[in-house]
């Protein structure tokens, strides 16, 4: 209860001194940030605040009346999907950080207030922006806690199931936490890989993942040259979870122009033997009639990973 109790305290700290003065600031026509600034550095702190308020209310109740009713389990166990708000505050909590220090840099007013809170009795000696770490941490520490509280607790207790339950609630949250904070990850990648492609074609459907990109030579065919080193051409593959796309660089710096999508459903790669074509291999499209795709790379190690692409379907 001790570390439940440090932990709002924290976020007190955090949404009612800092984040509260910020706001009131902004009412009185005197604001400390731009709105969009507050947002980003503070994303949902408030929400996470009022859970963790509720149940460490609810936690006190029940140790208060612990000899008519001597269990805690339940009460974390319950609110277990609510611990979802976790994912947007830590998905976002480097971008948070990044401004936080951002403003502190550039904005007297807002550091004025974060010195005049470091300063007082409330910090304790530590700088805000490790209160700001506190949420991050949180959902990892509750696993730890009800494994310490599962361990102490006697095989006859009443709470023994309770806890097994609220253990099993902790970890799928923190499970689908990371899993969710991955898949956003992977669309703010594809988000920003399709703005660096030229043309009104759209590359972002719902279950679309970026698996990665690499460097290849497009190879001539056969009669134009017999894959002369100076005919190839440099050419850039995207590899999505359903797709591969066949790029070349386009105007500008990081622009790309696609030449090529190839669905990996269909997709045949295989390696070339040749003399003259060293790391090469195809792509072929067995129900369309269009000739295979020659790449070679610089590498064996990098050929090696192209011939995997049938791998991702």
């Amino acid at each position: 209860m001790t570390t439940e109790r440090t932990y709002v305290q924290n976020l007190r700290l955090l949404e009612k001194v800092v984040h509260g003065a910020i706001k009131t600031a902004s009412l009185t026509g005197r604001p400390v940030l731009p709105e969009n600034a507050r947002k980003e550095i503070f994303l949902n702190v408030g929400e996470i605040y009022a859970l963790s308020f509720d149940l460490l209310q609810e936690l006190e109740e029940r140790l208060a009346n612990w000899d008519s009713n001597p269990m805690i389990a339940d009460v974390i166990a319950m609110r277990a999907p609510f611990f979802k708000i976790y994912s947007m505050y830590s998905l976002h909590f480097n971008d948070a950080q990044l401004g936080y220090c951002k403003w502190l840099k550039s904005c007297k007013r807002f550091a004025e207030l974060i010195r005049t809170v470091e300063m007082s009795r409330l910090c304790k000696g530590l700088p805000v922006s490790s209160y700001m770490l506190c949420p991050v941490q949180r959902i990892p520490r509750y696993k730890l806690l009800l494994e310490d509280y599962q361990r102490h607790l006697p095989k006859d207790h009443p709470d023994v199931e309770n806890t097994k339950a609220a253990l099993s609630a902790i970890s799928s949250a923190a499970l689908n936490m990371n899993n969710r904070i991955v898949d956003m990850e992977n669309q703010a990648q594809v988000l920003r890989i399709q703005r660096s492609f030229t043309g009104k074609d759209n590359y972002i459907l719902p279950g679309r993942k970026y698996i990665g990109r690499g460097m290849v030579y497009l190879v001539p065919g056969r009669g134009r040259g017999k894959g002369n080193t100076k005919e190839r051409q440099q050419r850039i593959l995207f590899l999505f979870s359903d797709i591969l796309l066949v790029a070349k660089a386009g105007r500008g710096q990081g622009k790309y122009t696609i030449r090529h999508k190839l669905p990996l459903k269909e997709l045949l790669v295989s390696e070339v033997l040749s003399p003259s074509l060293q790391n090469g291999f195809c792509v072929l499209l067995p129900t369309k009639m269009t000739r295979p795709f020659r790449f070679c790379t610089k590498t064996a190690d990098e050929q090696s990973q192209w011939m995997t692409v049938h791998v991702c379907v």
